[in-house]
């Protein structure tokens, strides 16, 4: 890796070629060995969200968690509940996002990231918390620090949005911010691959929540090891709580 192959600038995102770049990571996201067994259980309700264009308009791009209108119903049965986050972020707030905007794109993140989240049924059956997740996603290689290797900065970026997630479910008002972040970066990350993020809840006391996650390689290899504690504003008990789901794509 100190001398990594040398290539090209990515291509523009609205450029034929950068299409079909983001086709093709699209695809193989959605057909990586273990997004498919995770899916197999996953809410019926939910499995067209494989696709990023069946997201819904307006969601949040760092928090967007699932709308499951017929949750119990749902949660019966399914062991996961499948989102994508930044799929479907309103271009006019997504020039001013950095994750869903300036780092969208071939070579950087290309594919909005595929998560599938414990539901309540999942939890019970599976163990864990609802909200626990996997979240798949694809860096590539315009977001390097030394070149062919990730930048440090843009791992704990994606660490601090996929933990946030998983903790927005059990503060009251499903909504906070990150107070504070650990990082271990256990390995170099290579560019140009995929990377899953499992996040678990580790405790969660009235306004607060502890979440802990790993990023690791589709060989299983831990590349960064984080935790984190995120607390939920003392005005958000006055916040139009339906209002914040619906922008948030979340379930009760």
């Amino acid at each position: 890796m100190a001398y990594p192959r040398p290539v090209g600038p990515a291509p523009a995102r609205d450029s034929d070629e950068g299409r079909a770049y983001t086709a093709k990571v699209e695809k193989a996201i959605t057909e990586l060995p273990l997004v498919k067994k995770l899916a197999a259980s996953a809410s019926r309700a939910s499995k067209p969200d494989l696709a990023p264009s069946a997201a819904k308009k307006g969601t949040s791009p760092a928090t967007e968690l699932p709308d499951d209108r017929n949750t119990d119903r749902n949660e019966q049965v399914a062991h996961y509940y499948i989102s994508r986050p930044y799929a479907k972020f309103p271009a006019n707030k997504a020039q001013h996002s950095l994750t869903a905007g300036s780092l969208r794109g071939p070579g950087m993140i290309a594919v909005p990231p595929l998560v599938l989240s414990l539901t309540a049924h999942g939890a019970r059956t599976l163990g864990g918390t609802k909200g626990d997740a996997f979240a798949f996603l694809h860096l590539g290689r315009s977001v390097c620090g030394h070149d062919g290797l990730i930048h440090g900065g843009l791992l704990a970026t994606v660490l601090d949005e996929t933990l946030a997630r998983t903790a927005f479910y059990s503060l009251p008002n499903k909504i906070g911010v990150t107070a504070h972040l650990e990082i271990d970066y256990r390995k170099p990350v290579r560019a140009d691959q995929f990377v899953v993020v499992e996040t678990r809840l580790v405790e969660a006391e009235g306004r607060k929540a502890w979440v802990q996650g790993t990023m690791k390689d589709l060989q299983g290899n831990t590349l960064v090891e984080s935790k984190a504690l995120f607390v939920e504003p003392r005005m958000a008990r006055f916040l139009n709580t339906s209002a914040v789901r619906a922008v948030m794509d979340q379930s009760d």
